[in-house]
């Protein structure tokens, strides 16, 4: 029985002797081959260890011209942009603001008229606050303010030195273009009426002008 044994036992022996080596073997060719790719003269990565080799592609780490541009920043504005920028913005706030002026002028203006039509419908018909409304429409109660500053709604009324007669004070310098005017003579110029007429024809030349009270 031992005499049988001794045989198998050293067969056995040498069947493991054979294989550690065919092991060691392979491992190092393994290794070579990872320092072989170490040396940069291969594209492919060698997976060393048990079991067959595994080749793995190498990357390109290194982005190309094309990847990089289209990963920079989009430029910010340049000094030009932002000052044109800043002007249109200061143009456009300043035409809301003359838009915003001129719809209150209008407005004003409405009122004004509004107002002239209303004392001219509440005026007794002949007095002077209709005579005046009736000439001067909507420039009524500018008209009423120089009177009433004027003569006080009197028109008798002359001035301390006798130069300036009736409702507007009319000046003896236009005393040659009165009846021209009014179809009425120079002393008619007390006249209410004939007063009032010849004063939106001056105010139609000259404006206030001619109004000290204006």
């Amino acid at each position: 029985m031992r005499r049988q044994l001794i045989p198998a036992l050293a067969g056995l022996a040498l069947a493991l002797v054979l294989a550690v080596t065919a092991t060691v073997g392979a491992s190092s060719g393994s290794v070579a081959d990872a320092g072989t790719l170490g040396s940069g003269s291969s594209d492919e990565v060698v997976a060393a260890g048990v079991g067959p080799a595994i080749t793995v592609p190498l990357v390109d780490a290194v982005p190309s011209g094309d990847d990089v541009d289209s990963y920079r920043p989009v430029p910010g504005p340049t000094d030009e942009e932002i000052i044109a920028y800043a002007a249109a913005i200061e143009q456009a706030e300043a035409e809301a603001e003359a838009a915003r002026q001129a719809e209150a002028a209008r407005q004003a203006e409405a009122a004004r008229q509004a107002e002239a039509a209303r004392q001219s419908a509440a005026a007794t018909p002949g007095s002077v606050q209709e005579i005046i409304a009736r000439y001067f429409g909507s420039q009524t109660q500018k008209a009423l303010s120089v009177v009433r500053c004027e003569s006080g709604f009197n028109p008798n009324a002359m001035s301390p030195g006798g130069g300036n007669h009736g409702l507007f004070q009319i000046n003896n310098v236009h005393s040659g273009n009165f009846q021209a005017v009014t179809g009425v003579p120079w002393s008619g110029r007390y006249s209410a009426e004939a007063n009032t007429r010849f004063a939106k024809w001056l105010y139609d030349q000259s404006g206030w002008g001619p109004w000290a009270c204006a």
